[in-house]
């Protein structure tokens, strides 16, 4: 609080400011500073805002992998995908012998997942 004041320009500025020096207790600084009424209504508007906002910093990594990754992987080591990305993976080919391979695989790896077995069982439909 006391530095924007300091930088702003308020024309009672050096008042304010020794008004927050004099009075250690804040509820006193606060009659003080509004005793000095017309200096009060350009606080409120002009430098109380400032100090009820918040910035927050957010630093996030994006864990997964790209298309291009999740087709490769598919077809030469599926092990190494979980059922979100088998399934997926069945999607961005329009082969359905692919397609049909891919949930064969997802079939076996993750046996009690029945998603799988309804794709595999729509594919086979759907020749």
């Amino acid at each position: 609080f006391q530095e924007l004041v300091s930088k702003s320009n308020i024309q009672d500025k050096e008042l304010i400011l020794r008004v927050l020096s004099m009075y250690q207790d804040p509820a006193q600084r606060e009659q003080e500073i509004k005793n000095i009424s017309s200096v009060y209504k350009t606080l409120a508007d002009e430098i109380l805002p400032q100090l009820r906002r918040s910035r927050l910093t957010l630093n996030y990594e994006i864990i997964g992998k790209s298309d291009e990754e999740i087709t490769k992987l598919a077809s030469s080591n599926p092990s190494e995908l979980n059922i979100e990305e088998l399934l997926y993976a069945a999607t961005l080919t329009n082969d359905p012998a692919k397609q049909e391979a891919i949930y064969t695989q997802a079939t076996k790896q993750f046996p009690n997942d029945y998603r799988a077995y309804n794709n595999l069982g729509n594919c086979l439909s759907s020749w």
